[in-house]
């Protein structure tokens, strides 16, 4: 309960401070824009980029229609907070990161309940490890939907291992949110054969798309998809900047000189494919901290606050690891990382390599040597 309060209070301050301040910067425009347009009976031109340019510049008055932040989520995304429409723009940002911060504490607790018993020292390293953990803050700060996203692997994570899969294949339907993450892990599902966790999601995706065709169409949803299927192909273009994106994808654009996919592509293949090799096992065995890693680290398209998903992998490592000063020097890796990619998103592939070294089949015996080597070194301390 004391962390809840005081991260809560630290989270209140950083958004109350950025109430005060233009919010046209923020990813939470489109989502604001987004909701306008449904008050309004926007539908089958919900997903016309020239539709969105005018309600976004009706209400934030942009420059020009390069500065477009296009809303590029479903449209039941925007239906569940259509109320916050009614509420002036600082109003409702206000009110939709506090349901983020409240998101994000029950994130954490999700996380340390699931990785069962644990002393009050490794407690207070998760905690400190959760508030240094800068995705979180640029998820809340932006407005973004991603502790939505953390929870429905989390409750996924949850039912699978107790064969609740028609639930765990529900939860996997609220990464809808993002399509681009779905891939990977209905593939998986389908190798697998794991078919009531797959009727589960089809039953998911099934009420969440006839939402979605209610509140704009067919010929909305077609148009939908049709924008989603461009947006690799953009470049750097209204608010996509593939060298900015922490990613394989992102570093092998950075290492190119590119924004264009198309020069990257045959590395970009090469690479995905090697690194599910590498933990091919883990996945196999439907471990979902090597699933969230990979599908983050292969996808088409992921931001900086998608990042706040590895909080799951991050955690189920350092609660694996027994001694100590092993989870502290861990974690301490882990945080430089996760915080350097903010600075440098092309230094997030040394991250993604990192957390997967923990799922490979060598990392046993490294992490005996590593445990044995610190050990030695601080043994001596007093």
């Amino acid at each position: 309960m004391l962390f809840s309060v005081f991260f809560f209070f630290l989270a209140y301050r950083l958004i109350s401070k950025v109430a005060t301040l233009p919010l046209d910067g923020l990813d939470f425009r489109a989502f604001y824009t987004a909701l306008i347009m449904l008050k309004h009976g926007v539908s089958s031109n919900f997903y016309n980029l020239s539709t969105q340019f005018f309600w976004q510049n009706t209400i934030f008055n942009l420059p020009s229609k390069t500065y477009l932040m296009p809303f590029l989520n479903p449209p039941f995304v925007a239906l569940f907070f259509a109320p916050l429409a009614n509420l002036p723009i600082r109003y409702a940002y206000l009110f939709f990161s506090l349901i983020n911060t409240v998101l994000a504490i029950i994130a954490f607790f999700l996380l340390t309940i699931s990785v069962g018993k644990k002393s009050f020292v490794q407690t207070i390293i998760l905690f400190l490890f959760f508030i240094c953990f800068s995705p979180i803050w640029i998820a809340i700060l932006q407005g973004q939907w991603s502790f939505f996203l953390l929870i429905s692997f989390i409750a996924a994570s949850y039912f699978f291992p107790k064969n609740k899969k028609f639930l765990a294949g529900v939860s996997f339907a609220v990464l809808l949110i993002r399509p681009n993450l779905l891939i990977l892990p209905i593939l998986l599902l389908i190798i697998k054969k794991q078919w009531k966790i797959l009727t589960g999601f089809g039953f998911g995706f099934f009420v969440l798309t006839v939402i979605s065709c209610l509140l704009i169409g067919f010929n909305g949803i077609k148009n939908y998809l049709l924008l989603l299927s461009s947006t690799p192909f953009w470049g750097d273009k209204l608010t996509i900047h593939p060298t900015l994106e922490p990613t394989l994808r992102g570093f092998l654009q950075v290492l190119l000189h590119t924004n264009s996919l198309l020069p990257v592509l045959p590395l970009f293949i090469f690479g995905s494919v090697l690194s599910l090799f590498l933990v091919r096992k883990s996945l196999l065995n439907f471990n979902f901290g090597a699933l969230i890693t990979i599908t983050l680290f292969t996808s088409i398209h992921t931001n900086y606050h998608d990042l706040v998903l590895l909080l799951l992998p991050c955690v189920f490592i350092l609660m694996k690891i027994k001694k100590i000063q092993l989870m502290i020097f861990v974690a301490c890796i882990m945080s430089f990382l996760v915080n350097l990619s903010y600075l440098r998103p092309e230094s997030t592939i040394l991250l993604f390599i990192f957390i997967l070294f923990f799922y490979t089949d060598y990392a046993p015996i490294v992490l005996r040597k590593s445990q044995f080597y610190l050990r030695k070194l601080l043994d001596p301390l007093p």
